[in-house]
């Protein structure tokens, strides 16, 4: 990484994390602690190519390098949130990292796809997230997990969040139900493998391909089209 990187302190973090030399930074979110929440555990990372979607610090990014995989894209638009880029440039030296970081938002599909992708926190923070659901799953060969804001009811549906009403967040747009998001992967080619409801508000899946599907909405149904949307 580039620049000159700030301590540890200096650094405006939102993942707690375990380093190495047995300190711990500060931050808002103990990742290490919930990786069951996030079904983290249950994907097979071993020698896979690995997409790790706003990854913020990249606490998941460096993890799944340690885990084994073969290739770790870190994708973020660290002018988009707060704490930039410095949590990041400091684990990736702190942990002699081979993780590529890429600049984007989930808009901006990279177009090639990859083993695992991981788009933990994200759907619920996006006013298109059909859209960034489409873009994860069409970057996926295999496996896609997901972490969201979300209700586990039969019915695909999505509510939309007045500003502040989930936990006084107003960056949190909107509650997916579990049917909504089982909907989105059946239209791309993925099935459910596992959920888990960690709260009434709060869960995380894991889908795999089973077929080389699109969706057939017409790229002009979308503010930004996904990628591979049909043109007609």
């Amino acid at each position: 990484m580039k620049g000159t990187l700030k301590g540890i302190d200096e650094i405006q973090w939102w993942h707690i994390v375990p380093l190495g030399d047995g300190r711990v930074t500060p931050g808002r979110s103990d990742v290490s602690r919930l990786e069951d929440v996030f079904l983290y555990p249950a994907l097979n990372l071993a020698g896979k190519s690995v997409l790790d979607i706003g990854c913020w610090d990249g606490y998941f990014s460096f993890r799944s390098e340690q885990r084994g995989a073969s290739r770790v894209v870190a994708m973020d638009d660290p002018d988009l949130r707060w704490g930039g880029m410095d949590g990041f440039e400091f684990l990736h030296d702190h942990f002699k990292s081979k993780v590529e970081f890429v600049k984007r938002s989930i808009y901006q599909p990279l177009q090639e796809q990859f083993d695992v992708v991981l788009c933990y926190g994200v759907l619920y923070h996006v006013n298109d997230p059909l859209t960034a659901a489409t873009n994860a799953f069409q970057m996926s060969k295999d496996v896609a997990a997901f972490e969201s804001l979300i209700i586990d009811v039969p019915d695909p549906i999505l509510l939309l969040l007045e500003p502040g009403s989930v936990n006084n967040d107003p960056t949190n747009l909107y509650m997916l139900s579990t049917a909504w998001l089982d909907t989105v992967a059946k239209l791309n080619g993925f099935e459910r493998v596992q959920h888990l409801q960690q709260t009434p508000q709060r869960g995380a899946t894991i889908y795999r391909r089973v077929a080389p599907a699109v969706p057939q909405y017409p790229a002009f149904c979308y503010s930004l089209p996904p990628l591979n949307a049909p043109k007609h």
